[in-house]
């Protein structure tokens, strides 16, 4: 055990900082510690059941009653650690958020459904990528400079920076999506086109007012044209009918070898020259990608690359 110089806790040998008091401990003992101190240093204490939290600074796993941090010395959140006895700094937190504390947290959601890494975001601008900013995302799909994350005005607003992968928000009840958006179905990646912006072969046009004799096309109003993994365009499926849906067993889109897609997935529509996109309850979500800035909820969920996470506000 290390006995603190400023007041006279025990700390563990491993702790750089005291859990009492937060100052910086030294591996030496105090010139001014009793040689009664030093031989109760050396008595086992008996352990106690103690749950772990994550300090909010440095993201240690800590003891839940730690006040301080024995990793980097920061106060922790009342909220998740009991007052201690010793003298507390002056920027000891209190029930009162301040500016240095974070407004977000991004849990990782791992395949197997466990939570995983939590990463802050703090007030203001927040860059997130695999190299770049101050929230780092480790996975090959994430671009090293990839999204921004701003907190204002008691909200959290994500905007893509022409990352390669995009940022896909998990879509709730029915949302109306434009000519040219992309969303995921499981592991499929569908691009919507409106039937005004279907390409022509240059043989079907002509000045002098002959009609070119194609494949009939009735009631035709877009297509979905299937992603394929090196971004190419593949399997093109025309949309005739009000709405259609989307799933793996049933309906008329299916996607029988996908597993990650729901018996009846979704739907597509196109109402009063509008076409929308609806999730129906699926297992695991439809997720419509980001082309602008856009205002993200608690509790929501952001794809990112190939990680799922759940965003949610702190303090209240």
């Amino acid at each position: 055990m290390i006995s603190c110089a400023k007041c006279g806790a025990q700390n563990p040998d491993n702790f750089t900082h005291c859990l009492e008091c937060g100052a910086k401990l030294s591996a030496e003992p105090a010139e001014n510690t009793s040689q009664l101190e030093k031989l109760g240093s050396q008595t086992p204490v008996p352990s106690v059941e103690i749950g772990r939290v994550e300090c909010w600074k440095c993201q240690a796993s800590i003891p839940g009653d730690s006040v301080f941090c024995p990793q980097c010395g920061a106060p922790q959140n009342p909220d998740t650690a009991e007052a201690g006895t010793g003298t507390a700094f002056m920027n000891q937190h209190t029930n009162e958020p301040t500016e240095d504390m974070p407004k977000v947290r991004l849990v990782v959601l791992e395949p197997t459904g466990r939570e995983g890494l939590a990463l802050n975001v703090m007030d203001g601008e927040n860059l997130l990528g695999r190299e770049e900013g101050s929230v780092l995302l480790q996975d090959e799909c994430v671009s090293p400079l990839h999204c921004k994350l701003t907190w204002r005005d008691g909200a959290l607003f994500c905007k893509d920076l022409d990352s390669l992968n995009g940022v896909y928000l998990k879509i709730s009840g029915e949302v109306p999506i434009q000519d040219g958006a992309l969303f995921r179905v499981g592991r499929q990646l569908l691009f919507y086109q409106h039937v005004s912006n279907f390409n022509q072969i240059e043989q079907s046009i002509s000045d002098d007012g002959t009609k070119f004799a194609g494949s009939p096309a009735k009631n035709v109003w877009g297509k979905l044209i299937k992603v394929t993994a090196n971004g190419g365009m593949g399997e093109h499926i025309l949309l005739t009918k009000p709405q259609l849906s989307i799933g793996r067993e049933v309906g008329d889109v299916t996607f029988p070898n996908d597993g990650f897609v729901s018996g009846s997935h979704a739907r597509i529509a196109y109402t009063n020259n509008r076409a929308s996109l609806a999730d129906l309850g699926s297992s695991n979500g439809t997720y419509l990608k980001l082309n602008e800035e856009t205002e993200i909820g608690d509790r929501e969920l952001l794809l990112i690359g190939q990680k799922l996470l759940r965003v949610e506000y702190l303090n209240g």
